[in-house]
């Protein structure tokens, strides 16, 4: 009684569902393909129609570098490198911004800063503790000059 049927007791006619999607899958690109000659007739080329899928001049072509270093790198320093913001480094720590004229005493500021190092001997060693993108290049602290770059932080 049982032949001419399936386990699930459907008749052979029942298409499967793999046949079912191969199905849809074939019309979606034959309606593309019917679109793209419809562009090359009235356009003369699908590639004008479609001209939104290539790359343009304001999209980046390719995602830049991040750094060959990774946060938590030990690395050396091969040169003599200046600290940022005075001797404060990145962060600007210590530097008084936001504070109030009448808390600050400037004549002990001005002490502090010519006692801070200004700049990081050649062969010193320390860890990467933060990574400047090249995308947030505006937010550089001054004194990075240059195209923009990764900027590797190290304390």
């Amino acid at each position: 009684w049982l032949k001419g049927r399936n386990r699930t007791g459907a008749g052979r006619n029942v298409p499967s569902m793999a046949r079912v999607r191969a199905r849809a899958s074939l019309k979606g690109f034959s309606l593309l393909g019917l679109a793209a000659a419809v562009c090359a007739f009235f356009f003369g080329s699908p590639v004008e129609c479609f001209a939104m899928l290539q790359p343009s001049e304001a999209a980046p072509q390719e995602t830049p570098e991040m750094s060959r270093f990774r946060v938590g790198d030990r690395v050396k320093a091969r040169v003599p490198m200046r600290i940022s913001h005075h001797g404060r480094g990145y962060f600007n720590e210590g530097g008084g911004y936001g504070v109030p004229e009448h808390q600050r005493d400037e004549e002990e500021e001005a002490e502090e800063r010519e006692r801070l190092p200004q700049v990081v001997e050649g062969g010193s060693e320390g860890y990467v503790v933060g990574i400047l993108p090249a995308g947030e290049w505006a937010n550089r602290p001054p004194g990075w000059n240059g195209p923009a770059r990764p900027g590797v932080m190290v304390n």
